[in-house]
């Protein structure tokens, strides 16, 4: 059967802290509930994590820290090789621009260039990763950097003398989840507010996508969602099922190539990955997992699904376009309309306000008249 979605459970192996957490949130949390860690002072540096309420043996309510992996820090991981560094200034000339946007990370991952409109929505979402075995503890550090009276306060770095928060080895847990229909289509209309592209760079776009898939990506086209409630027409590009399992392998490949490398404290990696592929069947045993990776085997590609579900059905350009022209006219149709109402209300307000007695001791507008 066609794959909807896929769901895996990653796990990651590694050793001490590799993100630090918010200060300012951490401290805060450290006043209120002394038996978190216990740190009064400025200049120390905590590990990132999730918190959690609990209950002691005496009834008193408790924080628990479990030590993290924000889901942003695991998706810049899996795109490292690829996005390694990022400047703005890519999406300021055409040519870097479309080179970026063609990129199969880019295309996974999506993008969004709010001065001119292009967005595309990642055809992923992975969680935070965490460690709820670890147990955290501060660390007696010291800097070679000169010591800053001032600096020191807000920056731990800048102080001679400062605790950080860490950990010995390390077993995380995260799920990832891909959506096979948002990693099949690109839109090119602005009827969903989706456009990931202008139309006059779509063919050069195409032609770049095409060389970095390896196969011909099909030119934009009219299609309408199938089975959903709203049924307007979408022009865009539709990738057939080989083209979708080159990015989903792509994608599957960075995530097994996971590795984290934080100089000071520590370093994390993939150690395996459970893959269940999603269908339509509901049957018992639906959700089954099997193991797609692991540092001893590698990466199983075998069990990568090969046939994806299609919701999209093709669309007469005619029909599509006379479709989208009265719904046009509508919607302007509609805003004049509304536009006319808010005028007739502000009027009428005005118009109350007018005539509304002054204020005692005042003449009001019509006294005065």
């Amino acid at each position: 059967m066609s794959t909807k979605s896929l769901r895996i459970n990653l796990r990651l192996h590694g050793h001490g802290v590799v993100q630090n957490g918010d200060k300012a949130s951490e401290k805060n949390l450290t006043y209120k509930r002394d038996d978190v860690n216990g740190q009064k002072h400025d200049n120390v540096t905590y590990a990132k994590g999730n918190y959690y309420r609990g209950t002691n043996e005496e009834g008193k309510e408790t924080l628990t820290k479990v030590l993290k992996i924000s889901g942003d820090g695991i998706r810049h991981a899996i795109h490292a090789e690829s996005m390694g560094v990022y400047t703005p200034n890519v999406l300021r000339n055409t040519a870097t621009r479309l080179a970026y946007y063609s990129h199969l990370d880019t295309v996974i991952r999506g993008w969004l260039h709010t001065d001119a409109g292009h967005r595309n929505g990642s055809a992923y979402s992975v969680t935070g990763a965490e460690d709820k075995d670890a147990v955290l503890h501060m660390e007696f550090c010291s800097s070679s950097a000169p010591k800053l009276e001032k600096e020191s306060k807000d920056d731990p770095s800048q102080a001679s003398v400062f605790t950080r928060e860490n950990t010995g080895d390390t077993s995380y847990k995260a799920h990832v989840i891909v959506d096979i229909s948002k990693m099949r289509f690109l839109s090119l209309s602005d009827v969903y507010g989706r456009r990931v592209i202008a139309d006059d760079e779509a063919e050069v776009f195409v032609r770049l996508l095409s060389r970095n898939i390896g196969s011909p990506v099909s030119a934009p086209a009219y299609y309408r969602r199938r089975g959903t409630a709203i049924t307007i027409p979408e022009r865009g590009i539709l990738l057939t099922d080989e083209q979708v399992h080159v990015l989903v392998r792509h994608l599957l490949r960075g995530i097994a190539n996971i590795q984290i490398i934080k100089s000071a404290t520590g370093y994390a990696r993939t150690k395996s990955m459970d893959l269940c592929v999603i269908t339509n069947d509901v049957a018992p045993g639906h959700y089954t997992y099997t193991s797609l990776y692991t540092e001893e085997t590698g990466l199983a590609e075998d069990k990568i699904p090969t046939q994806y579900d299609n919701v999209w059905e093709l669309v007469n350009e005619d029909e599509a376009l006379a479709e989208l022209q009265a719904v046009d006219a509508d919607v302007k149709r509609y805003n004049e309309e509304a536009k006319a109402r808010a005028a007739a209300r502000k009027a009428e307000a005005e118009e109350r306000k007018a005539k509304k007695p002054g204020k005692k001791g005042k003449p009001s507008a019509a006294d005065e008249d």
